[in-house]
């Protein structure tokens, strides 16, 4: 009785993860793509990703951003700081790291994309060194600006996951783009759009807030009560992806604004939230309500096997902050030419990451 009690539950887990999609993933095949094309070919493929890349920076812009850049240059023009603007033909050291052997570490990278599916709302890379060491974890700055494979040229890398035509689908030229960055091949990527984070939040029974004061944000949705409480996906998306935060303090809604920083630091908190969560249940079988809940909303690179996706999540059950070290990105404001703000990084993530892992330094 047991026994059938338990393969069922665990076909059940094993039928949602078969309705996971799951996404090539090559970036060598894609290099090998891109240098077989001739120059004619190579370009036109540079000029339809610069084409798409101003469309759907133009949607975003129109969408959630143009207020906020506004408001970011007018606040940096108040306190005399000046945006300097990017100058073509642009090239940053910083933005690029050397190779790093492939078994030094296991990386993933967890990708939150937009309502369009089109760009990165989220980019967090998640390195295990094999020696046993501590993991960490960084998150990638969607506006921050880096060479980009497709495009010849750098751009925000947040609009990597449009992909490149006839090269390399979104995921694939995305991972391209952070390994020319960071130096680490990605060996895994999961990508989940809006509805499958809240839902994730919603089937570990929602996790823990706390606001000293009432809070807001007409944007994103949030509308909270001062104190702690056990918020559902609806609430923890619009708290993680605020920008435009308010609290009441004496009767007045005082503004807080959030930061890209803000935003990842909480993206970051968010998943040890779940984490701790995970806790809760007794057993592998009765992981499978979370598996249910996400299975159409998240998509695995197609060397992650279902066994392989099922053991890395109950094996990280319980992971907290205090274990994981938690890199930064040192950046600089800057705007493109065609008006986009960028962020662009000061120091490699080899000098960042190898200054808290010393075997990486290269």
């Amino acid at each position: 009785m047991l026994l059938g009690v338990a393969l069922a539950a665990g076909f059940t887990t094993w039928r949602a993860f078969q309705s996971i999609g799951q996404v090539e993933f090559n970036v060598p095949e894609a290099r090998s793509v891109l240098a077989e094309m001739s120059v004619e070919e190579r370009e036109e493929t540079a000029r339809l990703f610069t084409e798409e890349e101003a469309a759907r920076l133009a949607e975003e812009l129109a969408a959630t951003e143009e207020a906020i850049l506004l408001e970011q240059l007018a606040l940096a023009e108040a306190e005399g700081r000046v945006i300097e603007e990017v100058v073509v033909p642009y090239t940053n050291p910083a933005a690029v790291s050397p190779p790093l052997p492939d078994g030094m570490f296991d990386a993933y990278l967890l990708i939150g994309a937009d309502e369009s599916g089109r760009l990165a709302d989220a980019i967090i890379l998640v390195l295990e060194p094999t020696d046993g060491s501590a993991t960490f974890m960084v998150s990638l700055p969607r506006d921050l600006y880096i060479p980009n494979p497709c495009a010849g040229r750098y751009s925000r890398i947040n609009a990597n996951l449009g992909g490149c035509r006839g090269v390399a689908g979104g995921t694939t030229l995305l991972s391209w783009a952070v390994e020319t960055y960071t130096g680490i091949k990605v060996d895994h990527f999961a990508l989940v759009n809006f509805a499958g984070f809240a839902a994730v939040v919603d089937a570990v029974g929602g996790v823990p807030l706390c606001f000293d004061y009432p809070t807001r944000d007409d944007k994103s949705g949030l509308n909270v009560a001062a104190g702690c409480q056990t918020a559902d996906g609806a609430t923890a998306l619009a708290w993680v992806r605020s920008r435009r935060t308010e609290q009441l303090v004496d009767d007045v809604w005082v503004s807080l604004g959030a930061s890209d920083f803000t935003r990842q630091r909480r993206e970051q908190d968010l998943l040890f939230l779940v984490a701790s969560r995970l806790n809760s249940f007794s057993s592998l079988g009765s992981f499978q309500a979370v598996v249910d809940s996400v299975a159409g909303s998240v998509r695995l690179d197609s060397a992650m096997s279902f066994a392989g996706a099922v053991g890395l999540a109950w094996e990280h059950r319980g992971l907290t902050a205090s274990q994981v070290t938690r890199l930064s990105i040192p950046v600089e404001n800057y705007r493109t030419g065609s008006g986009a703000l960028v962020l662009v990084p000061t120091r490699s993530f080899n000098a960042v990451l190898s200054a808290a892992y010393p075997p990486a330094a290269r």
